[in-house]
């Protein structure tokens, strides 16, 4: 679990503020591999990711994979 929160030094962007959790457990199928859930807050704006990541075969094969959205109906994976 990981919570933050920074807001921006400079007169320009006074108000620039995020804010944001994050949240990573194991999977249940493999103990190598992990799904990862944030959600960021920035100005009026939320979004959103998913993430999977690991390993397999001894480690010699990593792995990692992610969606994300936004309220402004930016996507991408």
């Amino acid at each position: 679990l990981n919570l933050f929160a920074s807001q921006s030094l400079s007169d320009k962007y006074a108000s620039d503020r995020q804010i944001g959790l994050s949240i990573s457990m194991p999977l249940d199928f493999s103990r190598a591999s992990n799904v990862t859930f944030d959600l960021q807050k920035n100005a009026d704006y939320y979004s959103q990711r998913t993430s999977v990541s690991g390993s397999a075969y001894g480690n010699r094969l990593n792995y990692r994979g992610s969606f994300s959205h936004t309220e402004q109906q930016q996507e991408s994976a």
